[in-house]
């Protein structure tokens, strides 16, 4: 494993706090060190000396004497803040601490913090220590060795504690001056808050797994991610995770070096955008021509049909002649049938609106298509549901609802047309590595080995009905492509076919403020 070392130079917040602590006037020697100091008991602030009131802007510090201790933060760094000062269940800081603070006139404050458990008449209470931060400095004592190293190169460095004290996250210690340039965030806006602030709806939630996944196991990380800056500006990064080790080997933060490789990215995004329109010209003229056909067959049925049509009206008609022209009108229906539904595929997989990715339960999803199924196509079959507890998946319901819709009636149709004997639909939703697999299985004769042969290319196949539905698959496909997923056609062990879908299980927005080092 790569390892490097920081050195860290001493803030000496520990020799003041054993000289505190061991004092047998607590309040005394509190007083008397221009360190800023406050003593809590897990409430409220029951003594703050001269430095510490200065700091957060009180002239009279007896105002403080007495007060909640949430009065020392914005509401929003409430929750860190007492697990900081060791008041909340949270295990108590084995050392100094980055912690945000408010000034009395609402400016945010940044400190190094240390607590001890001491006494005071009598009485269990905290000390808690601290070592104001400024915007100047940017940074704690611990880190400012490295400051003049990385403020002057163009790539981003940011570093967080190794392990979160509490739920709240790991916090930023450090940001240097192009991740300001970059982002627009000052280093007092983040600084002591956890790395999400950087990450929005859109990063890859992929990627960010494969990121937490490695920093448990504390190894180096490569990735490229969409990151938000302070007004919500997008940027692409690369970058690399490393962890850092102190002289005793004791794991201590994480480092992450970030390339701004925006520019980059655009022009790949460019270059996709230019094959897409490519692939969207090649899939257009397969569709011209395939839709020529029954076009060009439904004309010529309708010509013939316009020349037969004043003979079937003057009622010396055969009875041949009238099954000819009702086959004809078959005929038209048929053509016209394949070119609605050709295109409809085409046109949903064109005008698909932009991703809305929700958590989602699948099963409610698949029930949800049932019912449309329903309410168009008799469902000839009895439908058996085996549904696993599984995870909600982030996905664009209408998507999925699209595909599970075309699932359904897929199996409905095989039945129908096999008059298959057992007439059962299975619907499986159940866990997998990574992710969640939905089957919809019919016990239909099925052609599963023939429309998956096709799957990925629409028009390959020269049946009309096998087109249609590989042209549906492919739809089908694509769309849940997008989602991360997959689609698999198989032949099922009873007979029929076996559509299967699987999803990944990836990290929702309410995850990412526990990853470190984003």
């Amino acid at each position: 494993m790569k390892r490097f070392s920081l050195a860290a130079a001493s803030t000496g917040l520990e020799g003041h706090a054993v000289n505190l602590c061991a004092a047998p006037d607590l309040v005394t020697a509190v007083d008397a060190t221009t360190v800023p100091v406050l003593v809590h008991d897990g409430l409220h602030i029951l003594h703050a000396n001269r430095s510490c009131a200065r700091w957060l802007g009180y002239a009279d510090r007896e105002v403080l004497h007495g007060a909640d201790l949430r009065v020392l933060a914005d509401e929003e760094d409430q929750k860190a803040l007492l697990a900081a000062v060791g008041a909340s269940s949270a295990r108590l800081p084995a050392g100094s601490h980055i912690q945000r603070f408010v000034h009395l006139n609402g400016d945010p404050l940044v400190a190094s913090v240390l607590v001890h458990d001491a006494r005071m008449h009598e009485l269990p209470v905290m000390v808690v220590l601290l070592e104001p931060t400024s915007s100047s400095q940017r940074g704690s004592n611990l880190l400012r060795l490295l400051e003049a190293a990385v403020d002057h190169l163009h790539d981003i460095v940011f570093i967080t504690e190794a392990e979160p004290i509490d739920d709240v996250g790991r916090r930023i210690v450090f940001v240097n001056r192009i991740f300001t340039l970059i982002t627009g965030f000052e280093p007092n806006d983040v600084l002591g808050k956890t790395p999400s602030v950087t990450i929005g709806e859109l990063t890859d939630r992929k990627a960010l797994g494969r990121i937490e996944k490695a920093l448990k196991q504390k190894r180096a990380v490569h990735e490229e991610l969409l990151k938000y800056g302070k007004h919500g500006d997008e940027y692409w990064v690369e970058l690399d995770i490393l962890p850092v080790y102190g002289e005793n080997g004791e794991h201590t933060h994480w480092v992450s070096v970030q390339r701004d490789i925006t520019e980059r990215k655009l022009l790949e995004q460019r270059l996709v955008e230019n094959e897409r329109l490519a692939t969207a010209g090649l899939l257009a003229a397969k569709l011209a021509e395939e839709v020529a056909g029954p076009l060009a067959s439904a004309r010529a049925s309708v010509d013939w049909l316009m020349d037969e049509l004043p003979v079937l009206l003057s009622g010396s008609c055969s009875a041949a002649r009238i099954g000819a022209v009702m086959a004809a009108l078959r005929g038209v229906r048929q053509s016209t049938q394949a070119v609605v539904s050709t295109t409809s595929q085409l046109k949903l997989l064109a005008g698909a609106p932009g991703i809305q990715l929700v958590p989602t339960d699948v099963s409610e999803v698949l029930e949800q298509a049932l019912v449309l199924v329903a309410t168009t196509r008799r469902v000839p079959a009895r439908i058996q549901r085996v549904y696993e507890n599984v995870p909600k998946v982030m996905v664009d319901p209408a998507r999925l609802l699209h595909v599970f819709h075309f699932a359904l009636e897929s199996a409905a149709k095989a039945l129908l047309e096999e008059r298959a004997p057992q007439n059962t639909i299975v619907l499986r939703v159940r866990s997998v590595a990574d992710g969640v697999l939905i089957v919809v299985q019919d016990t239909g004769v099925g052609g599963a080995s023939e429309i998956a042969d096709h799957l990925f290319t629409p028009f390959a196949n020269r049946r009309s009905e096998v087109k249609e539905q590989g042209v549906a698959l492919f739809v089908a496909n694509c769309l849940v492509g997008e989602l991360g997923g997959r689609v698999e056609v198989r032949p099922s062990a009873h007979g029929g076919s076996a559509l299967e879908v699987f999803l990944p299980v990836v990290p929702t927005f309410a995850d990412l403020a526990l990853s470190p080092a984003l």
